[in-house]
């Protein structure tokens, strides 16, 4: 008999988290069946998994403290054992397991860590009920990066936390959309930035480089948000991708660049895209960056080393296709979801 697992979510509504909750639910090993999922119905509903029963909350109006409440009655009377927790909140979830632990003394918590981290770093009054949490059910706490698992560890988690690397989306991508070419220069090096990245690359990077000295680079902005005027060197392209665009972006454009800016503890999705799509990245040496810097899969740089890499870039003119393919495959294979699936695998056989 398969054993069963209850999935909850309290905090993904509609598309947030969609491709690592789908990718979750795939990399679920083959001894175990998924009785139920606990979450926002606009995300059920976008899993595309019917054959799960749901105990959604349908009304998604309320503010998130009242909806994390309204999840937390429907998985109170959960039957099963084994509850995997794909994204939490650091205070009102805990708190009440804690205020109703009769409920919970048998059970066997996964809990996956995002986000999760700097706010556990403050060590105020509000991280209390997680850290009595931890110590009296001992969930077994996945962390997605390298940095996540060493600072859960200084906090005290360390015989609660496993790192499972990120894994990357190569098994629903290269299903979909292959793309269309993207008219970017040919005479350019094309580096694109895209969702929040823009944002902090308008707010933050272009302070500290001079644009107008990297006449062989071509930065182009997509964020519908951001009302700049085009230089000749950077096109802001006002628009929100469509997921179709947004593949076609990826394997036409030159680099990715990620500015430095908050990356410690938050893995990030468009790293793993540029993978599948073997598109290089201009990143960081910091965070979930870091643990490429040595794959060769495009320039990584220290805060005070963006202006030179920029300007090496710039007289190198270093296109996307001098940059071997085996070394994107080699990332996959080390972000795989069979990976992601076999170290699931062993945190499950520890209940």
């Amino acid at each position: 008999m398969l054993s069963e697992i209850t999935l909850i979510d309290f905090l993904s509504k509609n598309s947030s988290h969609l491709n690592f909750n789908k990718s979750f639910i795939q990399a679920i090993p083959a001894e175990y069946d998924i009785h139920n999922f606990i979450g926002h119905q606009s995300h059920y509903l976008l899993l595309e998994t019917s054959e799960i029963p749901s105990k959604a909350i349908r009304n998604e109006n309320f503010n998130w403290a009242i909806r994390i409440i309204l999840i937390f009655s429907k998985l109170l009377f959960n039957s099963k054992k084994n509850l995997t927790i794909l994204a939490f909140e650091n205070y009102i979830f805990p708190s009440l397991a804690l205020l109703f632990f009769p409920f919970f003394l048998r059970k066997h918590f996964t809990m996956v860590v995002h986000n999760n981290v700097p706010a556990l770093m403050k060590r105020g009054i509000k991280t209390i009920p997680f850290a009595v949490f931890v110590k009296l059910f001992k969930p077994q706490l996945i962390c997605l990066t390298k940095k996540i698992k060493d600072e859960m560890d200084k906090l005290g988690y360390n015989k609660n936390t496993t790192w499972i690397p990120h894994m990357n989306y190569n098994h629903i991508n290269k299903q979909s959309f292959k793309g269309t070419p993207v008219p970017f220069p040919s005479n350019k090096i094309n580096i694109v930035l895209l969702g929040r990245q823009s944002k902090l690359f308008v707010d933050h990077t272009l302070l500290k480089i001079n644009d107008q000295n990297l006449q062989n680079l071509q930065f182009h902005v997509f964020h519908n948000e951001i009302k700049r005027v085009n230089t000749p060197n950077i096109q802001f392209h006002k628009k929100r991708p469509s997921q179709e665009e947004y593949q076609s972006i990826l394997q036409f454009a030159d680099y990715c660049f990620f500015p430095d800016l908050n990356v410690d503890f938050r893995p990030s999705g468009i790293l793993l895209d540029c993978i599948s799509a073997t598109c290089p990245i201009i990143a960081p040496r910091s965070g979930h960056f870091k643990e490429f810097e040595n794959e060769k899969i495009g320039w990584f740089y220290h805060e005070e080393t963006l202006t030179s890499v920029l300007d090496n870039l710039n007289i190198s003119q270093t296109k996307r296709n001098q940059f071997l393919r085996e070394n994107f495959i080699q990332s996959a294979a080390n972000t795989s979801i069979e990976l992601f699936s076999k170290n699931l695998k062993t945190i499950y056989s520890r209940f």
